[in-house]
């Protein structure tokens, strides 16, 4: 018969009082990240933003009333179809997404101003960091828009676009 020493009830207490730490530990490290993903989409946000050209209106200010519905929404130059086109043309997958197949729809939110500029672009929902400031390229790099109309007149709307980021399979895995 073999010896088999019995584990002592205050070795398994310590073992019960370290499994918290250890919890708290990783919940603190999770926060962290997240955190840190957080600050790197608010700088890349706020850069793309600055580089887009600040267009004002002849009286020097622009109208500061943004509408979420209108008589008539903006419309990208060309139609629905122009906008998907653009969007697949220009968009690259980031190789970090690409690498984990990371798939989803970034849901992207900016305000098409009463000239046709697309100002105050943000992420409202996204997948990844590389697939949101990817999703935020794409979109600040798009031409002027048709603006919206209310009462006949062209106002600043909110609008929101979903980017599809989409990996190809191979036939065979259907």
């Amino acid at each position: 018969m073999m010896n088999k020493k019995r584990t002592s009830a205050l070795f398994s207490a310590k073992y019960l009082l370290v499994l918290p730490l250890v919890c708290g530990l990783l919940t603190l490290n999770c926060m962290q990240i997240n955190a840190m993903n957080k600050q790197v989409i608010a700088v890349s946000t706020d850069s793309l933003i600055n580089q887009q050209k600040k267009q004002i209106d002849n009286s020097g200010q622009r109208n500061s009333k943004v509408y979420r519905s209108v008589d008539k929404m903006p419309m990208f130059p060309g139609g629905e179809k122009a906008l998907w086109d653009f969007i697949s043309e220009n968009l690259e997958y980031p190789a970090t997404a690409l690498e984990k197949n990371i798939e989803g729809k970034v849901y992207v939110r900016f305000v098409v101003e009463d000239d046709g500029a697309i100002n105050h672009i943000t992420v409202l929902k996204g997948i990844h960091p590389d697939c949101d400031i990817e999703a935020l390229r794409v979109v600040s790099s798009m031409p002027m828009w048709q603006p919206g109309k209310l009462d006949g007149k062209d106002v600043s709307v909110y609008y929101t676009l979903p980017v599809y980021f989409r990996l190809d399979k191979p036939e065979d895995e259907f």
